[in-house]
């Protein structure tokens, strides 16, 4: 410690200088190199993940048919399901008549107010 004691101001600035840089060049190597890990991790994860969807679908549609033998239900293919109905409205709709609208003039339910 007594050779910091002994340098001048500029060198100590620096060498607080340089040894903060020092830091943040090792963390920085530290954090590139545990982000490229995870990240090996995530895709061997993605592809584990994608291969297993259909076997968890099975599993559920295995659970639903015992549950129906269970039940004494009769086990048959669910029905098809109806086209989606459209959610525009076509462009040739009629259109409503519009509400009446009181003539210009005197209106007599506004004389109680």
């Amino acid at each position: 410690m007594g050779f910091f004691t002994n340098l001048s101001i500029r060198n100590k600035i620096l060498t607080a200088f340089s040894a903060i840089l020092f830091l943040t060049m090792a963390l920085g190597l530290f954090t590139i190199t545990r982000v490229e890990c995870l990240d090996a991790r995530a895709m061997a994860l993605a592809a584990n993940v994608q291969a297993t969807l259909p076997l968890g679908i099975m599993d559920r549609d295995a659970h639903q048919l015992a549950g129906q033998f269970q039940a004494g239900q009769s086990v048959a293919p669910p029905a098809p399901r109806a086209a989606p109905k459209p959610s525009r409205i076509p462009v040739h709709a009629p259109i409503a008549k519009p509400h009446p609208t009181p003539a210009a003039g005197h209106d007599e339910s506004w004389d109680e107010f």
